[in-house]
């Protein structure tokens, strides 16, 4: 089974063209969030970053990420903590994908890069998008203050870090016709590259 590592800075719009390539998709938001409602796992981000970023067992997710968006440093403590459980746990779906038989799938990872998680991967595709459409994307999604969305920003690469590093780059600056079929495009490239029909 190939891999396609699919990344890029926060409201570029990966989840929705992983959506339009209609492949099986492995999510490492997903795969995190799983991860916080593991108790030692919980316990860790408790210690780190304050013991009121849980109640009963649940994670505040946003209040979380206020604390380990903030600077640089904490981000990296974040990531020192979930980066090697979400890598292991990636492997494990993506074993149990390859037994099914499906030829190709997509990892859906924002820190594909960060984590380590390229490796894991084939192929690799961006999808980048211009700054004031993702702020405006992920205050719309998360509900929260532009304030806070530039704060996330912030702490990512910019787009050359993608573009750079990935064999595909998706622009997603229009509207969801352009996007569709720029998706279907690279998707067609990716199967010719590894003889896959269909």
């Amino acid at each position: 089974m190939k891999v396609i590592g699919l990344t890029g800075p926060t409201g570029a719009g990966k989840t929705v063209v992983a959506q339009m390539m209609e492949l099986p998709i492995v999510n490492a938001d997903r795969v995190a969030r799983t991860l916080h409602k593991d108790p030692v796992v919980l316990a860790e981000l408790c210690e780190r970053f304050g013991s009121d970023i849980a109640h009963d067992g649940v994670l505040n997710r946003t209040l979380l990420a206020g604390r380990a968006f903030a600077t640089p440093h904490d981000t990296e403590d974040l990531n020192a903590i979930m980066h090697p459980r979400i890598l292991a746990k990636i492997e494990e779906e993506l074993t149990e994908l390859a037994q099914t038989g499906h030829l190709l799938c997509i990892l859906d990872a924002p820190l594909l890069f960060e984590a380590g998680c390229y490796h894991l991967c084939h192929t690799t595709v961006a999808v980048l998008a211009n700054r004031d459409l993702r702020k405006n994307r992920i205050v719309e999604r998360d509900g929260i203050s532009g304030e806070m969305a530039e704060q996330r920003m912030a702490t990512q690469h910019d787009d050359a870090y993608f573009s750079e590093r990935c064999e595909f780059v998706i622009h997603n600056s229009g509207d969801i016709v352009e996007l569709h079929t720029a998706a279907e495009d690279i998707l067609q490239q990716i199967k010719a590259k590894f003889s896959i029909g269909g």
